[in-house]
């Protein structure tokens, strides 16, 4: 199960950790693995502005994919693939690669992958201009992570959900003092999505005057 260990370390920012115990233990995993490690160390590359490190991983999957069966290999190529499309800005195909990802998802009966491929359609939908389409989607997943049992992934869902909601004034002010009572008990491990949290709260509170809060949250 090495290829989950180099994921968690990925996704903690334990980059060095996760690089050293990869290196240690690929030669003896097989394709699946290799792709799914790529696939983790790739998405962390991207998120940290390494974008030609996690160019070469996701394109090194889709070398080793042709003529594979996989299900779940080929789900980490898709969603790979879509993921750095949507950091290229390109949501739409972003969302393309993510439905096909999804796909090979259920087909395989993966519901990791399952929340993970609509996590990825419905921001990219939404940042396509398809704000409720987008919406239903990122409910989704939260339904299915929730069945899951993943409580890290669950509450990313529910900062971007919540997030969007104040965005697109969906609420009022009722969701902006959600959002405020969630900012103020912010534990999350996905601080990408909590940056983008924080931000949207400081932009609500400079076009309501209140320059200190803003000034605060930034």
């Amino acid at each position: 199960e090495i290829h989950w260990v180099v994921g968690a370390l990925s996704f903690l920012g334990r980059m060095k950790e996760a690089e050293e115990l990869w290196n240690r233990f690929s030669a003896g995993a097989t394709v699946g693995q290799r792709i799914a490690a790529r696939f983790f160390l790739a998405i962390t590359y991207t998120r940290h502005a390494q974008y030609a490190e996690g160019r070469a991983l996701f394109a090194r999957n889709l070398r080793e994919a042709r003529g594979l069966r996989d299900r779940r290999a080929l789900f980490f190529v898709k969603q790979g693939m879509g993921f750095y499309r949507y950091f290229s800005g390109r949501p739409r195909k972003a969302a393309e690669c993510a439905e096909m990802a999804h796909g090979y998802a259920t087909e395989d009966d993966f519901l990791y992958g399952r929340v993970l491929s609509l996590d990825l359609q419905g921001h990219a939908m939404v940042d396509s201009g398809e704000i409720a389409r987008g919406l239903e989607l990122l409910e989704r997943a939260r339904r299915l992570a929730r069945d899951l049992g993943n409580g890290s992934v669950l509450q990313s869902l529910d900062l971007s959900l919540s997030l969007y909601r104040v965005q697109f004034g969906l609420g009022g002010e009722k969701m902006l003092e959600q959002v405020e009572s969630r900012v103020r008990k912010l534990r999350s491990e996905d601080t990408y999505t909590e940056s983008a949290l924080l931000l949207e709260l400081s932009r609500q509170y400079l076009w309501r005057g209140r320059i200190a809060d803003a000034r605060a949250t930034l």
